[in-house]
């Protein structure tokens, strides 16, 4: 049986609790038995929702601290090397330009975020480069920028999720308790629990997603099909879709260390790449640096002692 919403719906509750009513009208009337949703019942699902946004940003929200001012000053400041990626030399002038544009491209993002510009911007963008390079901190620093413009232009709050996809499952698994891997299983699990849809639903309705390390996952599970991983990487992956097929895709954020192309099923690579665009960043390892920092300074015997 199908519910749907009334086109003049009632302001006060008409459905005795039931959650549903229907229209006093003459059986030749095209309304005549249909079951429409009572606005407590919106207003439930509403609050249902936002609790479900709230937990997720509670959860999800904090992991990773930066700023642009912080993305920008580490940029104008960090060792380079050259390195190799994607089969071409890199020298240290054209990574420094590469985070350069990849900093400028998210100051466009946040500016059309947060004040509503008349500019362009596709609602999604995928950091693409190598370990390190500094994907991560840039995809975070743009969420808390959206984050704060909110909280003191505005006087309110915009959920967000920061996360990998292992701390997602992670995330998703005790949603689903299901006895075990098989599908089946889980299937029937899903059914008995709504918990796991509705944290799916507020994945997809989140306002800022940033998925980090989008593709290792992916490449493994499809490698090997066992276990309940492929399961929630499916979900996931889907999740993305529902949001790419919303009338006004909210904003999505992917690192990878792979090409959309090269990262997810084909069947959604085609999807993604018509609202992400693909910003690489490239830059030698900022661990490889400290690193090496601290190599130096030991040789230089500013290391201390044990």
């Amino acid at each position: 049986m199908q519910f749907i919403a009334d086109p003049e719906p009632p302001a006060v509750c008409a459905c005795g609790g039931d959650g549903w009513y229907t229209l006093a009208v003459s059986v030749s009337d095209p309304r005549f038995g249909q079951l429409y949703v009572c606005c407590c019942t919106l207003e439930r699902r509403a609050q249902q929702q936002a609790a479900a946004l709230a937990a997720l940003d509670a959860r999800l929200g904090r992991s990773v601290q930066a700023t642009l001012a912080s993305c920008m000053a580490f940029a104008q400041q960090r060792i380079l090397r050259l390195i190799t990626w994607e089969g071409r030399r890199w020298s240290e002038s054209e990574q420094r330009d590469s985070v350069m544009a990849a900093l400028t491209d998210a100051l466009i993002v946040v500016r059309a975020t947060c004040t509503a510009s008349a500019v362009p911007v596709a609602p999604w963008r995928w950091y693409v480069g190598p370990y390190g390079s500094g994907k991560t901190h840039l995809a975070a620093a743009i969420a808390n920028a959206i984050r704060q413009d909110a909280t003191v232009r505005r006087a309110t709050t915009v959920p967000i999720a920061i996360t990998t996809m292992r701390d997602l499952i992670a995330y998703l698994r005790p949603l689903l308790d299901a006895p075990d891997g098989r599908e089946q299983d889980r299937q029937k699990d899903r059914r008995k629990d709504r918990r796991f849809d509705r944290a799916l639903d507020a994945l997809v309705a989140i306002p800022v997603l940033v998925l980090d390390g989008l593709g290792e996952e992916w490449r493994r599970s499809e490698a090997d099909r066992t276990g309940d991983a492929p399961f929630f990487i499916d979900a996931i992956l889907d999740v993305l879709v529902r949001r790419y097929d919303r009338p006004r895709p909210p904003l999505t954020i992917v690192t990878s260390n792979h090409r959309i192309a090269d990262c997810v099923p084909p069947r959604h690579a085609d999807r993604f790449a018509e609202v992400a665009v693909e910003v690489p960043v490239v830059a030698w390892s900022a661990r490889q640096a400290n690193a090496a920092r601290l190599a130096d300074a030991w040789d230089r015997g500013e290391g201390g002692g044990i």
